[in-house]
């Protein structure tokens, strides 16, 4: 396991085992434990030249996944679509009726499994698409959700990823999509998402959050209108970073940057659909094609 050192708001900083520590005069001082350091060893198992994710509470082992492509065709239903043999693993429903994990995590497990039903926020699944509805958040919630998601991801500083989706809103989405860490506090990564423009931009969700704008003439993501969007990101842990997003085949942000937190962590999931929806909206959108994949080869080692 590597330390990793940076700088934010004019102070040093170094990651080491987990734990973020600022570097004073006087040596270091503990800040935060973000991550656990025996995460990828507890969670993850080499057997040759493949990767395996460990189901901790079944002990079964999935590999993980550098290629995700899902047309929804031969699914009518979650539990069609969700299994580690198709890609998809879960579900989040946060809503009114359910704003806590505790009450989101097991509502999207039975749903899953036939033993519940939605409460407002909802994921149809029909030949050809996936269609997300999400109610507006109360004042008492930071967003609203309805997103599906994969948790058998696995990218890393240097690979190459490659992400197309055709999508169609009716309402005002914060974020269509997700590439983060799940083992990091606060799921660090990249947010494709919609400004009060209405146009689209890209978050990097680590330290103090930069964003990648449109340069130009601004081209809005049409309301009640399908459209074919493509990203590109080079990742990096420095500013040698590239992000590139197309819609409907128009590059509309060309951007170098820092677009992977540290080393020390892997983008393990993906989440499409509505993951963050604004306070004022019922939101619905759709997904009608979905891809990732990577075109660099795989590096694994524990």
């Amino acid at each position: 396991m590597s330390t990793y050192q940076f700088t934010y708001n004019g102070d040093t900083y170094i990651i080491d085992g987990g734990a973020v520590y600022m570097i004073t005069s006087n040596g270091r001082t503990f800040i935060d434990q973000i991550y656990d350091p025996k995460y990828f060893e507890t969670n993850y198992r080499l057997s040759g030249n493949v990767l395996y994710r460990i189901d901790l509470s079944t002990g079964i082992t999935y590999p993980v996944r550098r290629y995700l492509y899902e047309k929804f065709d031969n699914a009518t239903k979650l539990k069609d679509l969700i299994n580690p043999s198709r890609g998809w693993t879960d579900i989040t429903l946060q809503s009114p009726m359910a704003k806590t994990v505790a009450e989101y995590v097991p509502l999207g497990q039975c749903i899953i499994n036939e033993t519940c039903t939605f409460r407002d926020n909802r994921i149809d699944i029909m030949p050809g698409v996936a269609k997300f509805y999400a109610v507006a958040p109360t004042s008492d919630m930071v967003t609203s959700k309805s997103r599906l998601g994969s948790e058998l991801m696995h990218f890393v500083p240097g690979d190459e990823v490659w992400i197309t989706m055709n999508y169609y809103r009716d309402g005002f989405p914060i974020s269509i999509l997700e590439l983060e860490s799940t083992w990091v506090k606060e799921w660090p990564g990249i947010r494709l998402l919609l400004n009060d423009d209405e146009s689209l931009c890209v978050e990097m969700k680590w330290l103090n959050k930069p964003k990648f704008y449109q340069s130009g003439s601004i081209v809005k993501l049409p309301n009640r209108k399908r459209v074919n969007i493509k990203c590109y990101f080079k990742l990096a842990c420095d500013p040698s970073g590239i992000i590139k997003v197309w819609q409907n085949g128009i590059l509309i942000i060309n951007a170098t940057a820092q677009n992977f937190p540290f080393p020390d962590t892997i983008y393990n999931t993906i989440g499409i659909g509505i993951p963050a929806n604004r306070h004022q909206y019922n939101t619905a959108a759709s997904v009608y094609r979905f891809s990732i994949k990577t075109n660099t080869p795989a590096a694994y080692s524990l």
